[in-house]
């Protein structure tokens, strides 16, 4: 089987793999999210080899156990004579259940109790007033970005923007001649 593949570039490795898997051009390349002609493109060599991601879908489908069967003489994989296909699979964690089920539950649960009306209108009134009684201004009262702050511009004076010279302002828009 190797010996078929060497000296061979990429796009006729896996023209070469999905014949003997017996897949059309179409069907190998709806398998891996492509267009036939994306496929033909990569088999003729008119276009440049799939990256890692693509190749790794491609071993999947052709069913092959190493990525770098894959990689013809177009791609520079370095020394290694081998990637496994196992080691690009997503390894599960035991956490994932309990992580998944927590994304997935409501938000917003309704208890059976009644919500204290009048204890709720107590306290907002409360927040109320220590924000607005607060001997801070609203301004310097918690982190904010630098071009929120109130006089502050993101923009440059007009002396100091790129190409002004003497206080002169830059010209917008695409430079037209001046008709003579």
């Amino acid at each position: 089987m190797l010996d078929d593949l060497a000296g061979r570039r990429t796009g006729e490795r896996i023209q070469v793999l999905r014949e003997r898997k017996g897949l059309s051009r179409p069907t190998l390349a709806g398998l891996v999210g492509k267009s036939a002609s994306w496929l033909k493109g990569i088999e003729n060599g008119r276009r440049l080899p799939p990256r890692l991601p693509t190749l790794v879908r491609l071993a999947e489908v052709l069913g092959v156990g190493d990525v770098a069967l894959l990689a013809g003489t177009d791609m520079d994989i370095g020394d290694a004579a081998s990637i496994p296909l196992t080691s690009f699979a997503r390894i599960p964690h035991e956490a994932v259940p309990a992580i998944r089920e927590a994304v997935r539950a409501p938000l917003l649960t309704v208890s059976g109790t009644a919500v204290d009306v009048a204890g709720l209108a107590d306290r907002v009134a409360q927040a109320w007033r220590m924000w607005h009684g607060s001997p801070t201004p609203p301004h310097r009262r918690g982190p904010r970005p630098a071009h929120a702050h109130p006089g502050r511009s993101r923009r440059r004076p007009a002396d100091r923007r790129r190409g002004a010279q003497d206080g002169q302002r830059r010209p917008r828009g695409p430079l037209r001649p001046r008709p003579a």
